[in-house]
């Protein structure tokens, strides 16, 4: 990696990470009091950060899942084309075809 991949590359935003349902019952508990609100800040954060990493897969991870795709798709369309091919030699030898027709001599017939 250079340094411009680095500077492109975004942060990614943890608000999407949020659980509405823990958001609620956070507000609840700071509007009654039982929280502060810098420990509303905090829970906020490690459950934004926790939900990321449980998400999360590195971009390397993304690569290989698409390349062993790639392999399981290739080895699948080889295994059809060799039971394809198999196939046909079975049908060529029940109909007899497999042997070419015997070509004409080339001596004129007299």
């Amino acid at each position: 990696m250079n340094a411009t991949d680095t500077a492109t590359r975004k942060k990614p935003d943890l608000k999407q990470y949020l659980d509405p349902t823990g958001v609620q019952v956070l507000k609840k508990r700071l509007i009654a009091g039982q929280i502060t609100p810098s420990v509303f800040k905090q829970t906020l954060t490690r459950q934004m950060v926790s939900q990321f990493f449980l998400e999360y897969t590195h971009p390397v991870d993304h690569a290989l899942e698409k390349m062993a795709g790639i392999l399981k798709r290739e080895r699948s369309l080889i295994r059809q084309a060799a039971k394809n091919r198999k196939e046909a030699v079975d049908a060529d030898s029940e109909t007899g075809l497999s042997q070419p027709f015997p070509l004409p001599s080339s001596k004129k017939m007299e």
